[in-house]
């Protein structure tokens, strides 16, 4: 796939680092020009390059803090997504528990999980950024 738009922007464009989720959750690096990018954005068409995966951070009151990967769409809706994302990483915080012996996924605001987090270890979370 050509990640430019002609000749000349392949030769002078400006360029861009764009990082992509992989099919395991794994971010990979591209370069694009910026003239490709606003083309693809402006026709919706980069959302179709890939499916959107989601780093988790999870606590589970079974087997404590760890990193997940959800796809959108099919584990975590769009809407719910884009309610909860992280604005700076991007990341989504949730919470694994047991209510009334029934298994139960929450997903919850990163000042909610802080919290969570800091009544379980008692101290502040594995990520830096607040909000």
């Amino acid at each position: 796939m050509h990640f430019s738009v002609g000749i000349w922007d392949t030769l002078f464009g400006e360029r861009i680092q764009l990082e992509i989720p992989d099919s395991c959750g794994n971010t990979i690096r591209r370069s694009v020009t910026k003239k490709w990018f606003e083309l693809m954005k402006n026709q919706e068409r980069i959302v179709d390059l890939y499916k959107q995966v989601l780093r988790v951070h999870m606590l589970d009151v079974v087997r404590g803090y760890r990193v997940l990967y959800w796809v959108v769409g099919e584990d975590i809706d769009e809407t719910t997504a884009r309610q909860f994302m992280n604005p700076d990483t991007g990341d989504i915080y949730a919470i694994y528990y047991f209510e009334q012996d029934e298994p139960k996924t929450e997903v919850i605001t990163k000042k909610r999980w802080d919290i969570a987090y800091n009544k379980l270890y008692g101290k502040s979370g594995g990520t830096e950024t607040t909000g």
